[in-house]
């Protein structure tokens, strides 16, 4: 299945530029089976495009926003029991978000937004079909497609095509 894509909704948008900076922040953990979705994307991302910077991260924390707020683009990478086809979103800060201690990508952004005064021109997230979460256990069939499917959709951004 093609993901959701909202890129199409910003023609001419490219990530690829010499002076534009990339992020990729894979979410989750590789020791419990398909939560290391975002990891392995993040790390076949890193193979293929090396001018793209990475992190693989457990979870969102209020200290990334940083680094995401230096960014021009960033895409947040994470498994989901709640989809079934790799799905492909725009972000945005959301208004009024709260800083506590539970980070999403969109109170990230606003983090950055109201620290630092800037936010990445462009987010998405990207969420991964997952449904096995048990400690040990490497990616399901499933999911490994999903990984590759969000592999090819972040090069495809990058790359411009």
């Amino acid at each position: 299945m093609a993901p959701r894509n909202e890129l199409r909704s910003r023609p001419g948008f490219r990530a690829r530029d010499e002076n534009r900076r990339t992020l990729l922040i894979g979410i989750g953990n590789d020791l419990r089976g398909d939560d290391g979705a975002g990891p392995a994307v993040a790390a076949a991302v890193a193979r293929r495009l090396p001018h793209v910077e990475t992190r693989e991260v457990h979870q969102l924390v209020p200290e990334l926003a940083d680094e995401v707020a230096q960014a021009d683009v960033v895409v947040f990478v994470d498994a989901s029991t709640a989809v079934d086809c790799v799905t492909v979103r725009d972000v945005a800060p959301q208004p009024g978000a709260g800083h506590s201690h539970v980070a999403t990508p969109a109170t990230i952004l606003a983090l950055c937004r109201d620290a630092y005064g800037k936010a990445p021109a462009a987010a998405w997230q990207i969420e991964v079909p997952a449904s096995c979460f048990d400690l040990g256990a490497g990616l399901s069939a499933e999911t490994r497609r999903g990984v590759d499917e969000a592999g090819a959709w972040i090069v495809a951004l990058v790359e411009g095509a």
